[in-house]
């Protein structure tokens, strides 16, 4: 993630609206924050602040736990998943039953 990317994320977090202008000249280094007239200081305001830790480094925006589903015949948690094409093939350590459940999709 970008420095303005980083920037904007705290922005939006601010509840700010506005955009990131890139640079287009040749030899012009930063990009250039535009934000509504009435939220000129409180954009300035957040720029002299350090970024959160949490933007930084994607914790807001961390993966839930994998949780590995029950056997649906004894409700045990000790299964093993088998295969994964097209569908998650699992099977129950405790008691052998085997299923198939539907892959995750990808958010986007």
């Amino acid at each position: 993630m970008t420095g303005s990317d980083m920037a904007g994320r705290q922005r939006r977090q601010a509840g700010l609206d506005g955009w990131v202008k890139e640079p287009q000249e040749f030899g012009r280094r930063y990009a250039h924050v535009v934000v509504a007239a009435d939220q000129l200081e409180q954009a300035r305001a957040i720029a002299t602040q350090p970024i959160p830790q949490q933007i930084v480094y994607g914790e807001a925006e961390a993966e839930p736990e994998f949780v590995e589903p029950e056997c649906p015949k004894c409700g045990s948690n000790d299964v093993v998943l088998e295969g994964v094409d097209p569908k998650n093939r699992w099977r129950c350590e405790e008691c052998g039953e085997q299923w198939l459940a539907e892959l995750p999709q990808a958010e986007g």
